[in-house]
């Protein structure tokens, strides 16, 4: 998770994905990438919620990726 000085989530850096991410998202090759990068910040609410699942281990569905999938096919 990236935070600017105020502490305010501003991004996310993939260090690591598991092959249940590629499978779920299409998306392949963004481990090292931002999700603004791989456009994943398009879709509402998308830090806020992958913060809630990385930082506080709460359970979430995430809805979708707004077509983010084709770009990575």
């Amino acid at each position: 998770m990236l935070y600017d000085n105020h502490n305010t989530l501003i991004n996310d850096c993939f260090l690591e994905v598991n092959p249940s991410f590629e499978t779920q998202t299409g998306i392949t090759q963004v481990k090292g990438k931002t999700a603004r990068e791989i456009d994943l910040n398009n879709e509402a609410g998308f830090l806020e919620n992958y913060n809630r699942v990385a930082v506080m281990g709460e359970s979430i569905h995430f809805p979708s990726l707004s077509g983010v999938q084709e770009k990575y096919k």
